[in-house]
């Protein structure tokens, strides 16, 4: 399902936000795979290798938690994005919260879905600057529809950040904007 099919869907909405921050949160001790936890991204490195990490650390924790219920979790969110992003994320779940709305981030961005069904997952280096990369993540989801991502990533003392996820093309949306995040 795409994101504009999942604004019309308001319970799907919120099961794939808290799903989508459950994947996030879930790191080493809520993603299993075959009795083993799945790491945190590997901040180090390569950013494909990031990028790469990030989908098996998101798509297992969504495999093994069901449902996709979850809550934001600071410590792992902060392991994913910039500072300014991950705050974004959380002031707007926090004031859709308040306010008993929908959040502006009402889909998955990492699989740009309501229903994460990510097949044939390929990840390439588009370019490289200084302390700052761009990857793209294609994929196919419900069988046949193409999904491309770039994921904008910045160099920290900590290690890799998503700075900016987005789809490009004329149907494109972008992580910050949603956000109002600059």
């Amino acid at each position: 399902m795409g994101v504009d099919e999942a604004r019309s869907h308001p319970i799907r909405r919120r099961a794939l936000i808290l799903g989508t921050a459950a994947a996030l949160v879930a790191g080493r001790a809520a993603a299993q795979q075959g009795g083993k936890p799945i790491a945190a991204p590997s901040s180090a490195g390569d950013p494909a290798t990031f990028v790469r990490d990030l989908y098996s650390m998101h798509l297992a924790a969504f495999t093994s938690s069901g449902s996709g219920s979850g809550a934001l979790g600071r410590a792992t969110l902060d392991r994913v994005f910039a500072p300014d992003l991950a705050r974004a994320i959380r002031r707007d779940d926090a004031q859709a919260r308040r306010a008993g709305v929908m959040p502006e981030l009402d889909f998955d961005p990492i699989t740009d879905s309501q229903d994460p069904d990510v097949h044939g997952l390929a990840i390439r280096l588009l370019g490289t600057g200084e302390r700052r990369a761009t990857v793209e993540a294609r994929f196919r989801q419900g069988g046949t529809r193409m999904t491309v991502l770039h994921y904008e990533l910045i160099a920290t003392n900590a290690g890799w950040r998503v700075v900016e996820i987005a789809r490009p093309g004329p149907d494109g949306w972008s992580l910050r904007r949603i956000l109002h995040a600059g």
